[in-house]
């Protein structure tokens, strides 16, 4: 016997809830899952916004951080992904500032500074690319003034070459420190020390 067009019509209303129905439980679970993501989020976004106010860190060195702090690997991977997308981390920009400031404060040579970055994650082409600015003049010549800032220290000309030495010694180990060659130290240490010898027995006083 034929359906009734009334039956057809009751099937393909039925056919329609169910799939509206089905529609709005997919849009519920999304809606749920997205919510239960950005709640899983939120606190790790939050604490390297802190992070990141507090100064700025490469990709790496936040992540790290975060880890740490045993936040979820995804939930981490994704704040980072945003706030690299969003420019509040780039590791170039990063690695500029970072040599600007240690040279400028803490009178430190190309070869520190890329240890430096590098122990942070930064890669070897952004490296390179803070550094391409640092002349070799520009290295001597921040060498030559760290090394008359120590040399001020010096209060009275020494008594003997074993005391001129000892000086010397100090001012070129300074320099070795902040990753200055053997070469250049020496023989910068050499030549501000002379100078500071010679003001001293100009002026005794070392005003």
């Amino acid at each position: 016997m034929p359906k009734s067009r009334d039956s057809d019509n009751s099937a393909e209303s039925t056919a329609d809830i169910i799939g509206h129905l089905s529609e709005a439980i997919s849009r519920v679970d999304t809606s749920r899952s997205i919510a239960q993501e950005e709640n899983t989020v939120r606190p790790v976004r939050s604490r390297a916004l802190r992070l990141l106010d507090h100064r700025a860190r490469s990709e790496q060195e936040l992540r790290d951080r975060l880890l740490d702090a045993e936040f979820p690997q995804a939930s981490v991977d994704t704040v980072i992904a945003d706030l690299v997308e969003s420019g509040l981390i780039d590791d170039r920009r990063f690695a500029e500032e970072w040599v600007r400031q240690r040279r400028t404060r803490r009178g430190k040579s190309r070869r520190v500074l890329r240890e430096e970055l590098r122990r942070k994650g930064v890669s070897s082409a952004d490296c390179d690319h803070a550094l391409a600015e640092v002349s070799d003049d520009d290295e001597q010549e921040l060498a030559r003034r760290v090394a008359e800032d120590r040399a001020q220290r010096i209060r009275t000309a020494p008594a003997d070459r074993k005391e001129k030495y000892a000086h010397l010694r100090r001012i070129a180990a300074a320099l070795a420190r902040r990753g200055f060659p053997a070469g250049m130290s020496q023989r910068i240490a050499h030549d501000v020390v002379e100078e500071r010898i010679t003001e001293l027995s100009s002026d005794p006083d070392g005003e």
